[in-house]
């Protein structure tokens, strides 16, 4: 399956030089020492760059998680201070092995995660804004990503659904969400309970007719800061984590295996830190986890990971492009075949649209009436890469 990245024109100009758009097989992993090491390819972990200092964290907190934005490839992280119960959200950019956050608003929010390891963050399907956190004592909340506000807070426990083999509160150790990048298969949500050493899928809302033990691992796409609870994948992984190992979740579409794929980082008994995954929503699936191999030679201690979305490209080079006049809005971004562009009002006059390819070729071409507000683009066929998008209304683009 192909990816596209469309970067509307006037927004963000073409200084995304990476290679394919969105090829998801380097990651990030966030280490103890809070710092950042990469792994160029998942397919090799033993292979690792760094690791990285991250300069900006303000002094006495820990850096708990990362995760990166689908609309723009930004990386974000989570610092928290397990004192005051203080967090604050930041942005990253990168220029060659700096890296440097940045505060995202100009707040400290409020916020009891129970500790520094195994805090899940990842992006809301529903909103490329919204960035949903789990803490390690089952308390949630969605933060807002362009001012670091939080836009609302969950439970503050997580429970087996009724009928499950582990009824009773979960103690889970990471969450990733899988609808949060171009080509997932479900919005719902996957963690790991370190208490029972078992991966869970998530449920929204009443889940009292749940099925015991999830083996489709079929998620709700309803996931939210309301109620929930978790059902099991299987009865175990198949793996032996030490008692304090930190688990870092995040999933990716795997164009070979024809699915969502989830990896884990994990600190084992015999052969310390390494890298697992496992195929979601798969017919036959019993929760046991695939061993990718060592992270480095298996002596980092891992305590997040997050794929890098486009591979090269930093968000510093989007940030100096916006356009702050312009209003459009592409989404989803990067695209599979279809996505839509909305604009700020309806049209008054007849709307024209040009995708433009990275050389500049214009490769399609779309005509929408007037009082058009959103416009349907048709991407399929096209080879995978960067494109731009120009609007032009009225004359005037």
């Amino acid at each position: 399956m192909k990816n596209i990245l469309l970067l509307p024109a006037g927004i963000l100009a073409l200084l995304l030089t990476a290679n394919n758009a969105q090829a998801q097989t380097m990651l990030y992993a966030l280490t103890t020492a809070n710092t950042i090491v990469t792994i160029p390819d998942v397919n090799t972990p033993s292979r690792i760059n760094g690791p990285y200092n991250i300069s900006g964290i303000a002094p006495g907190q820990a850096i708990t998680s990362l995760a990166t934005r689908r609309s723009n490839g930004t990386l974000y992280l989570l610092g928290y201070d397990t004192l005051t119960h203080v967090s604050q959200l930041y942005w990253v950019s990168q220029s060659g092995t700096a890296f440097n956050a940045h505060l995202v608003g100009n707040q400290t929010t409020a916020m009891n995660l129970g500790g520094v390891s195994n805090i899940a963050i990842d992006f809301a399907p529903t909103g490329d804004n919204q960035l949903r956190v789990a803490g390690r004592n089952g308390s949630t909340y969605l933060l807002n990503t362009d001012n670091g506000t939080i836009i609302s807070k969950g439970q503050s426990t997580v429970n087996y659904a009724a009928g499950d083999t582990y009824a009773g509160t979960n103690t889970k150790g990471g969450a990733a969400f899988t609808g949060g990048f171009s080509g997932a298969n479900t919005a719902g949500g996957v963690g790991y309970d370190a208490a029972h050493n078992v991966l869970v899928a998530y449920n929204a809302g009443n889940t009292s007719n749940a099925n015991n033990n999830n083996t489709n691992n079929t998620t709700n796409s309803n996931l939210t800061n309301s109620s929930y609870t978790v059902q099991s994948i299987g009865t175990g992984t198949g793996v032996t984590f030490t008692s304090n190992s930190g688990y870092g979740m995040d999933s990716r579409y795997d164009n070979a295996a024809g699915g969502t794929m989830m990896y884990m980082t994990g600190h084992t008994v015999v052969n310390g830190n390494r890298l697992y995954k496992y195929k979601l929503n798969g017919a036959n699936s019993n929760g046991i986890l695939i061993d990718m191999g060592p992270v480095g030679g298996g002596a980092t201690d891992i305590r997040d990971i997050a794929f890098a979305i486009d591979g090269s490209a930093r968000p510093q080079a989007l940030t100096n492009d916006v356009n702050a006049g312009s209003n459009l809005v592409v989404y989803p971004n990067p695209v599979v075949s279809q996505t839509k562009i909305t604009l700020p009002l309806p049209s008054k006059g007849a709307v024209n649209v040009n995708v433009v390819d990275f050389n500049g070729n214009v490769v399609r071409k779309y005509s929408y009436n007037a009082g058009s507000a959103t416009l349907d683009l048709d991407m399929s066929r096209l080879p995978a890469g960067i494109y731009s998008v120009r609007v032009q209304q009225q004359g005037e683009s």
